[in-house]
């Protein structure tokens, strides 16, 4: 397709505005390189009823005697009047001002006519810019000024616009719409192609002249001599390809300053003006960016957003001057990294990742995500760590093991235990040859761990380095290791374990809460109650420090503090801490032996302080759990111990129905429901989830046969269910 086919595209709304009936008008068509300027001026001179006369400019011309000079010679074959002010307009320092402009304006005043000034940027000398704007204040009736370029001089239009004389083309009133590119089927461009092209250019007329040279270069004819498919993209093929039309048109003319600028921008953009400053070693990136308001780069756009300014470059010209042929420089490496640490410090990992995957290395990204997912799936966001992961191999994976254990970690997270089996063994392999590690054995089991223990997003170890991950890891296997000799009856092993970890543990928060409460727990076991009550305090400093009281899988906390209340004579603390804990542990997914431990705990305190019936709640709620932990003597001694203890704890055995088929747990939900309490209510008296007294409701409903909870009452009454 040849380069004029382009002209095909009519630019009827534009052209017709330009070529309207001139009245003292001023207009200014203002856009960067290859917005097809030139080829509007030229549509709107064919199409007026008026002279068009177009007055080029160059930098020799920004001063007032070459630029006066040049003003007449565009103006003499239009004006007879004009080319009598020849001779002294090529004096050496003509008087423009006070006679040449004046007459100049008077020969102007009978003519009907159009002067265009084209490439206007190029005048930045005061005095040229005060004649310019002397001619716009004095522009006689049927003439209209018009200044083309990539940006305006420095001078005030505001009265020209108020008086409603202003006319202005921007670039966007020049990028094409795909209603516009519709035109050019006739030369055999398919639907597809046309959105392909707009698309790719953004209607950026010189992306899309450049496009559709590839596309005519890359299509391939059928028999006929037809067009039986086409293929955009394939600039090789093109006679006249993006990167010859960019180093010419955009590129040349800037400075080395504005060019490396432009090489960082494109490495980063869209970026906001702050992070391109801070990521950036150089003093005048601020300045850089204020000056694309005043002298615009071509394909490079500023806007204003909520959070500052955003910096954007055409995918055109970003693509260019990365130039994805060649190695990423140092110094380019070096801005993705530094990009990539503004971005950690405002917490922001996922687009610190997408920084570092820009650099290309593989070895740098591994590094980042294994020492960064632990921060991520601390707060619960495995799918951000899931999307990172989908940029390796399986060779990857191979060359970095801990990738391997950071799945491992996700599917622990996720509870989705089987799916973790292999991969850990897979990491044992690839760590230890043939001889895999096992699930029972390895120190990185955390798929159980994860499910009670990760969800909180409290850590303030900065985590920079893969060392300081394995600490973390090691300090999280500590903690799992210790409660599993606790559960065991191990006591003086599992108390060697988690203190042992103290002296490398990072502060991890909520792992802290677990450590120091699995230490007042063996405190207590091995009666020493004031070492419990000294690793209870350290535990309620973490929970004031991370505003953790109210996470629900604090409630491992609950048993110390109040088992330390109750010792120091604060009953009401004791029982207050009592409740929280009931109320907690209902609503995690926690590990049953750590949730029959807890409620185990707190019935021992409860009956202490003669709260029978929370005690014997606490209870019931440990046999229920009894099944589901399977052989831990030390857990299930203490159960039966506090069932011999406490008989009336247990109204009917586990499993077992009263004669009306109600469960002892629908027997306690029942007497409530004549109190007309509403749900959460009675949740907050029974220490149950709001869910959980829900399904007991439920439950009462359709074995009393009923559906309302009148009816429930009426009927539990009359079976002497409730008084």
């Amino acid at each position: 397709m040849a380069r004029q086919d382009l002209r095909v595209i009519a630019r009827t709304a534009l052209v017709e505005r330009l070529a309207a009936t001139p009245g003292r008008r001023v207009v200014t068509i203002i856009a960067p390189a290859g917005y097809g300027k030139s080829t509007l001026v030229e549509a709107w001179g064919a199409a007026s009823h008026v002279r068009l006369a177009v007055c080029p400019l160059a930098s020799i011309h920004d001063s007032p005697a070459t630029f006066g000079l040049h003003l007449v010679e565009t103006l003499a074959p239009h004006l007879p009047d004009v080319e009598d002010m020849h001779a002294e307009a090529s004096e050496p320092d003509p008087d423009w001002p006070r006679v040449l402009l004046p007459r100049l304006v008077h020969a102007l005043r009978g003519a009907h006519l159009a002067l265009v000034f084209d490439d206007v940027q190029e005048l930045r000398n005061p005095k040229v810019v005060d004649l310019l704007s002397t001619l716009v204040a004095v522009l006689p009736r049927h003439v209209t000024l018009g200044m083309v370029g990539r940006s305006l001089p420095d001078l005030s239009l505001s009265k020209t616009a108020l008086e409603g004389r202003l006319v202005e083309i921007s670039a966007a009133h020049l990028e094409l719409t795909l209603a516009e590119l519709s035109a050019l089927r006739r030369f055999g461009v398919d639907e597809q192609t046309l959105v392909q092209i707009f698309n790719s250019t953004g209607g950026w007329p010189a992306g899309v002249r450049i496009a559709l040279l590839r596309h005519e270069a890359t299509r391939e004819l059928g028999p006929d001599g037809s067009s039986s498919s086409s293929r955009v993209g394939d600039s090789q093929a093109a006679p006249w390809v993006l990167g010859d039309y960019l180093e010419e048109e955009v590129l040349s003319a800037l400075s080395p300053q504005r060019l490396e600028f432009l090489h960082d921008l494109a490495l980063l953009t869209p970026v906001e003006a702050d992070l391109l400053a801070a990521a950036r070693s150089a003093d005048d990136t601020v300045g850089q960016i204020r000056q694309i308001r005043t002298d615009p780069i071509p394909m490079v756009t500023t806007r204003h957003t909520p959070s500052g300014d955003l910096v954007v470059m055409h995918p055109l010209l970003a693509k260019h001057l990365k130039d994805p042929g060649r190695r990423l420089t140092p110094a380019g490496r070096s801005l993705l990294l530094r990009a990539a640490a503004y971005h950690i410090s405002k917490k922001d990992l996922d687009r610190a990742f997408e920084m570092v995957r820009r650099i290309g290395d593989q070895d740098v990204l591994a590094e980042f995500v294994y020492t960064k997912s632990v921060l991520v799936i601390l707060t619960g966001r495995t799918n951000m760590v899931r999307r990172w992961l989908s940029f390796f191999t399986e060779s990857d994976l191979r060359r970095h093991p801990s990738l391997a254990l950071t799945w491992v970690s996700i599917l622990g997270t996720e509870g989705d235990n089987e799916a973790a089996e292999p991969w850990l063994e897979a990491y044992g392999r690839w760590v230890n040859g043939p001889e895999a590690l096992r699930m029972d054995e390895s120190p990185f089991n955390l798929d159980e761990f994860f499910k009670e223990m990760l969800a909180s997003g409290v850590i303030s170890t900065p985590i920079a380095t893969a060392a300081a991950t394995d600490t973390i890891w090691h300090a999280l296997g500590a903690t799992v290791a210790g409660h599993k000799l606790a559960m065991a009856g191990a006591w003086r092993e599992a108390e060697t374990m988690l203190l042992g970890a103290i002296s490398q543990q990072p502060d991890l928060g909520l792992n802290d809460v677990w450590r120091l409460s699995l230490l007042a727990y063996i405190s207590e076991q091995v009666g020493r109650p004031d070492r419990a009550d000294e690793h209870t305090d350290k535990c309620a400093a973490v929970l004031d420090k991370w505003g953790l009281h109210n996470h629900v899988n604090t409630y491992c906390a609950a048993v110390g503090l109040a088992a330390t209340s109750l010792r120091r004579g604060d009953r009401e603390k004791a029982h207050a801490h009592i409740r929280a804990g009931m109320l907690k542990i209902p609503q995690t997914t926690g590990r049953p032996d750590a949730k029959m431990t807890a409620y185990l705990g707190l019935a021992r305190v409860a009956f202490d302080l003669e709260a029978r019936t929370l005690g014997h709640t606490c209870v019931q709620e440990a046999r229920a759990l009894a099944p589901a932990v399977g052989e831990l003597p030390v857990l299930i001694a203490q159960l039966e111990e506090l069932e011999r203890q406490h008989p009336n704890s247990v109204q009917h055995p586990p499993g077992e129905q009263s004669e009306h088929g109600l469960s002892s747990a629908e027997l306690r939900v029942l007497q409530f429901l004549s109190s007309f309490y509403p749900v959460p209510r009675i949740a907050q008296e029974l220490v149950l989830s709001p869910s959980t007294v829900r399904t007991h409701i439920r439950s009462i409903y359709r074995k009393l046969g009923v559906h309302e909870r009148v009816d429930a009452v009426s009927a539990a009454r009359q079976r002497g269910l409730i008084n």
